[in-house]
């Protein structure tokens, strides 16, 4: 799927101290706020450039590009955001705003398009030591 992203970030709790909470609480009403602005009609792009905290996608109207099913990117440290923010890429449709949180932040992610469905095989090589 090719996707882009608008983002929120969010420090670390140990660098944060007890205001973590807090900063969190007020990244996802960020996000909220940017997924309603966009809901409205204001354009993702224009958003991207001004409001996103990824330095790296800003610039690009928050372009992330084509992503495949093994990619772990916006991650953190954390596994299980990995896992969810794929699954919530691969399962929806083309134009999806999807409200997303990782290691990092919040993001605000949008489906661009998605290649043809094929079907995968994944194969495991079990080595027989004697």
């Amino acid at each position: 799927v090719e996707v882009r992203h608008i983002m929120i970030s969010l420090p670390l709790p140990a660098d944060a101290g007890e205001e973590f909470p807090l900063l969190v609480k007020n990244a996802e009403k960020d996000i909220d706020s940017i997924k309603l602005l966009i809901e409205s009609g204001a354009d993702f792009t224009t958003i991207a450039n001004s409001m996103s905290d990824d330095i790296l996608t800003k610039n690009r109207g928050g372009n992330l590009g084509w992503i495949s099913e093994s990619t772990t990117m916006f991650t953190g440290a954390v596994e299980e955001y990995a896992q969810a923010f794929n699954d919530s890429c691969f399962t929806n449709e083309i134009g999806s705003l999807l409200k997303l949180k990782s290691g990092d932040g919040y993001h605000l992610v949008q489906i661009t398009k998605k290649s043809p469905l094929v079907r995968k095989v994944k194969i495991r090589i079990k080595k027989i030591t004697s």
